[in-house]
């Protein structure tokens, strides 16, 4: 039983460091968006888009598809053009 032991342990603190992870990725986001909001004015928005394409490589032909998300386009006091 003590076997089992040291293998659940690391398992547990890599699952502890990955939640971690994401939450400071939860925060940074977060904080990013409210200075967006307070130092910045929207000034253009594109909105999603999807498409379709084929290939031919090697004799064989290939159809795909291709989603572009949506993007918003800030200026902001700092005198930067933000895209995300």
């Amino acid at each position: 039983m003590t076997n089992h032991i040291l293998p659940i342990s690391i398992a547990i603190f890599f699952i502890g460091i990955i939640i971690w992870f994401f939450v400071l990725l939860f925060q940074a986001g977060a904080k990013r968006q409210e200075w967006l909001n307070v130092h910045c004015e929207i000034i253009a928005k594109t909105s999603d888009s999807y498409g379709v394409g084929n290939t031919f490589t090697n004799g064989k032909v290939g159809v795909g598809t291709i989603y572009i998300p949506g993007k918003i386009t800030y200026k902001c006091d700092d005198g930067i053009i933000y895209t995300e």
